[in-house]
């Protein structure tokens, strides 16, 4: 009859039987918890500038930054199930207007109707049944003439019907965003 070994911890480099009194220990890999990094040839990068916004404007709490954004070619065909689909990686707010302020990326699974800019942000009933999921850009980076926020480790599934990922960007302070400094945002996703 065949026998598993392992080499349990402070026992040496001796092997051990595996057995009731010396089991061999196993530990689960949770992927929304890993803090997957990206993959080459399986991360999917996709940045984009922020559309239709009305620069000199100032944005309230809860305002429609722009229109909806489409981020295109984000997720991949899933053979398994026949759906586009992938992990959210990681996200990024390229603030080239220098203003540091938190903006939420509201994530959607198809085109929704667009926010009107520099308006209260209301998606209707029907367009929330089709939400991914929210990435807040809260702490920045100042790099001078400009500031960066990274969320990483986000861990959020997406599943789609098409390759594409839809987002509204909503401001959640006094964002006055100058014409030659609109914001970009950038997803990361790990292919299932």
């Amino acid at each position: 009859m065949p026998e598993m070994y392992h080499r349990p911890k402070g026992r040496g480099s001796q092997p051990v039987t595996v057995s009731e009194r010396s089991p061999l220990s196993v530990q689960l890999f949770d992927p929304l918890n890993a803090g997957l990094p990206p993959v080459r040839g399986r991360t999917v990068t996709v940045t984009r500038r922020v559309p239709g916004i009305a620069t000199g404007a100032v944005y309230a709490d809860a305002d429609a930054i722009g229109t909806l954004i489409e981020f295109p070619n984000l997720l991949q065909l899933n053979p398994y199930t026949n759906a586009y689909s992938g992990m959210l990686h990681s996200a990024m707010y390229f603030d080239l207007d220098d203003e540091g302020l938190q903006v939420d990326l509201h994530l959607f699974s198809r085109k929704i109707t667009d926010g009107t800019d520099n308006s209260a942000y209301s998606p209707s009933d029907t367009d929330v049944r089709a939400y991914l999921g929210t990435v807040s850009f809260t702490a920045f980076f100042n790099l001078g003439s400009n500031q960066v926020s990274v969320v990483t480790s986000i861990g959020l599934p997406l599943v789609s019907a098409s390759a594409s990922v839809f987002g509204q960007a909503v401001a959640r302070a006094a964002l006055n965003i100058a014409a030659e400094n609109l914001p970009e945002l950038s997803l990361s996703v790990l292919a299932d």
